[in-house]
């Protein structure tokens, strides 16, 4: 971690590209992360959901936890040296870290709506979960 600061310290117009590898200390998994013994890729598909839409949904609703995930050391140094951040992540925990020059992706915390606890449950997940649909999210996640 010290070299990385050093590097971008030193740099004249640093950027970070960042993918799902940056968030796996904050318990978001990656795609290649194991559910039910698989790699979570394989569960979200267009075929899985047709081949087992419960199945399909037990995963995405689960996927409602990892938008409670906290920023760690890595995107909380990123925004502390106001690197401009390229991510494919819609976690959005460069953004909660407190980057400024990140663009913003459909996050974990984009349209959400607040619950009767006070908390904001994203819509995206909220809908999926209350009734079984043809998700617009298989384009976003899985293959075509």
């Amino acid at each position: 971690m010290a070299a990385m600061l050093d590097a971008l310290r030193a740099a004249a117009h640093p950027v970070a590209l960042t993918g799902a590898g940056i968030s796996a200390p904050s318990g978001v998994p990656t795609f290649q992360s194991l559910w039910k013994g698989r790699p979570i890729r394989d569960f979200l598909g267009r075929s899985y959901y047709e081949r087992d839409p419960i199945g399909f949904f037990a995963l995405y609703c689960a996927m409602e936890a990892w938008c409670r995930a906290e920023p760690n050391a890595a995107h909380r140094a990123l925004a502390a040296l106001g690197v401009p951040v390229i991510t494919q992540n819609i976690d959005g925990l460069h953004q909660k870290a407190g980057s400024k020059r990140t663009p913003d992706p459909a996050t974990c915390g984009a349209s959400s709506a607040p619950a009767a606890d006070g908390s904001r449950t994203p819509k995206r997940f909220a809908s999926a979960c209350a009734r079984t649909m043809r998700p617009a999210m298989t384009r976003r996640f899985g293959r075509r």
